[in-house]
């Protein structure tokens, strides 16, 4: 995108035409531990969210604050932040799920894959990686209800 607009390429909104493409290559985009941290992190939000939710992708993100905790205190915040939240009440269904129990640790904690966060680009490692862990021995498609 950069490279186009280098060009003189007259396509305009980068941020958009990113989640545009990024939308062209998924259906479910996850985000884990999401987070608001710098101004350049918040004006992004409503264009890239936008395109991707407008493509038809579903998010699913984790974090440690609710939305309407996200990037407190942040440069301009009441100018960049409503309108994502807006956007996010509008296609999102906010879970809060606060529980005693970490279950991240309960299964994994004295396992060889303990503290692994960041896999090799490789889809054989991952798709073994998952069929361990959910106990399966075929990858396929899986369909997720919720209500």
């Amino acid at each position: 995108i950069k490279a186009e607009d280098q060009q003189g390429v007259p396509t305009g909104l980068g941020v958009q035409r990113a989640g545009e493409r990024i939308a062209g290559q998924v259906d479910v985009l996850c985000f884990d531990e999401f987070a608001v941290t710098t101004i350049q992190d918040c004006c992004i939000l409503l264009p890239l969210f936008n395109a991707l939710f407008r493509s038809g992708v579903t998010v699913i993100a984790t974090s440690n604050r609710c939305p309407e905790d996200l990037y407190s205190d942040g440069l301009n915040r009441q100018v960049y932040l409503p309108p994502f939240l807006e956007l996010l009440r509008r296609n999102c269904k906010v879970l809060h799920m606060q529980n005693k129990t970490d279950y991240r640790a309960l299964q994994f904690e004295k396992s060889p894959d303990a503290g692994v966060f960041c896999w090799p680009p490789e889809a054989a490692f991952v798709d073994g990686w998952f069929k361990r862990i959910a106990g399966c021995g075929t990858a396929g498609r899986v369909e997720v209800a919720y209500s």
